[in-house]
């Protein structure tokens, strides 16, 4: 108990008397946990992304609607939109093929993603993807129509090419009110885990309430890989970047208490005591700044590197925090532990010639 009641003594004393040096050590610390902990997410994206030999560039969910599910255009792009917030920049398009009451011919349409922005050589443009404009693609494989007028579900189209679809295009904002969608295809620009393809699959049934099979990709079995490569990963890192916090610990400890030490030191003091309130001291500090660390973490540099990249959601969980500020925490006081041991086998001229 008196152990304890001088730590904290002996805290708020540094706290009070070197209050730039006690700042800086913690903010060392916390932007220490912090690095740690992106590139851990960093790496690990790299590490799935070289053990897959399946992977490309497009993942893609598809559905064949029931014939008593009725869905509509306006219900298709409702959920589309709602997929298109949830996948943020992973979103590629949403893809869909149908057909008016009456008619033979099926037609297909899109929902295009940011990404077709950047694209210059297809037929048609963002806007006219999303746009207003009564206009067709028609496909080869039917025969041309007179003056380039498409008709399809008691509307009239202009046709604007002709493409090697199976099926002619129209934009999805003008096909007729009584289009039914037979099927779709959502794509996603990027790599998935298991736990991503189920959940994603589950929200295509839920969204568009049908039973209808989904055929979805493979995932990547990003636990097996992140079990395999976490605890090496995150020790290296840390290694790595607690060079440097740890000798701010050192000068903390050995420089800053040493007349401290002395003192206790002449005075009867152990070196057994002398060591616990040492550690004790680094033990506290350093579980309140990786708490800190944590917490600037989750709520500041998560949200971002979600937004670019929803892939990390997979990746960041309880278990990956509560490892890497455990390895931070433990690592940190071994090397403090060690630099205590060295110093307290000095005698007392020793420490006060140095």
């Amino acid at each position: 108990m008196k152990n304890i009641e001088l730590i904290f003594k002996n805290l708020r004393y540094l706290i009070k008397t070197r209050i730039v040096f006690f700042t800086l050590m913690c903010m060392g610390q916390i932007v220490s946990l912090c690095v740690v902990l992106i590139l851990t997410g960093v790496v690990q994206v790299n590490l799935s992304e070289e053990n897959l030999e399946w992977y490309g560039d497009l993942s893609a969910f598809s559905v064949r609607f029931n014939d008593n599910d009725n869905i509509s255009v306006e219900k298709w792009k409702k959920v589309t939109e709602k997929f298109k917030k949830y996948l943020k920049d992973d979103f590629c398009s949403m893809c869909m093929e149908g057909r008016s009451p009456g008619e033979e011919l099926g037609i297909q349409t899109l929902y295009p993603g940011e990404k077709f922005k950047e694209k210059s050589n297809d037929v048609l443009t963002y806007d006219d993807y999303v746009g207003n404009d009564k206009i067709a693609l028609y496909t080869l494989y039917e025969d041309k129509p007179k003056n380039k007028i498409y008709k399809y579900g008691g509307e009239e189209y202009k046709i604007i090419g002709y493409v090697n679809y199976i099926k002619s295009f129209i934009p999805m904002n003008v096909l007729p009110d009584n289009f039914e969608v037979e099927n779709t295809q959502l794509c996603i620009d990027g790599m998935l885990s298991n736990r991503k393809v189920s959940e994603i699959s589950d929200m295509i049934k839920k969204l568009f309430d049908t039973n209808a099979e989904v055929q979805c990709p493979e995932g990547i079995d990003l636990l097996g890989i992140q079990g395999n490569n976490m605890v090496t990963m995150s020790t290296v890192l840390s290694v790595i970047l607690l060079a440097f916090n740890s000798f701010v610990c050192y000068y903390y400890i050995f420089d800053k208490r040493k007349n401290w030490l002395i003192v206790t030191r002449i005075t009867g003091c152990t070196k057994r005591k002398a060591m616990n309130v040492y550690m004790g001291e680094m033990l506290i500090i350093l579980i309140a700044n990786s708490l800190i660390g944590l917490l600037i973490f989750t709520q500041v540099i998560y949200p971002f590197m979600v937004h670019r990249k929803g892939f990390y959601s997979e990746i960041y969980d309880v278990r990956t925090y509560v490892l890497c500020a455990a390895i931070f925490v433990l690592f940190s006081m071994a090397i403090s532990y060690i630099g205590v041991i060295s110093t307290l086998g000095k005698s007392v001229m020793d420490l006060k010639k140095k």
